[in-house]
């Protein structure tokens, strides 16, 4: 399979994910028709850089469409990603618990940290 094949499943699972037919999305992007949009989801053209901006102000994830990587997630080690992908997946009481366990311990992780500077400076 084609790196721009790549590139057009992920263009299309963008759009779908904004709720957008091809002819809105193609619209949005100023592009001349449809069929333009269509070579770009169907791998046979890769979008250029203005209709790629004109679907950034819209919400799209560029990155995620040239390169696989959410934004959010570039730089991720695998235990970051590991620890997002569960959070992702619990229901909102698990989410709730969470939030209040990595609260609880950074911030007695900032404590930490302090009084081992107090130590040093003193």
């Amino acid at each position: 399979m084609s790196k721009k094949m790549d590139i057009g499943q992920r263009l299309a699972e963008e759009r779908a994910r904004l709720g957008m037919n091809q002819d809105q999305f193609a619209t949005a992007a100023g592009l001349k028709s449809r069929k333009t949009l269509y070579s770009y989801e169907s791998g046979e053209r890769s979008p250029d850089t203005a209709a790629l901006a004109a679907w950034a102000a819209l919400g799209v994830d560029v990155l995620y469409i040239i390169t696989g990587q959410r934004a959010g997630e570039v730089g991720l080690s695998p235990r970051e990603e590991a620890l997002l992908a569960n959070y992702r997946a619990s229901d909102t009481a698990g989410k709730t618990a969470l939030d209040s366990a990595s609260t609880a311990l950074a911030e007695s992780g900032k404590q930490q940290v302090a009084l081992s500077a107090r130590k040093k400076a003193g």
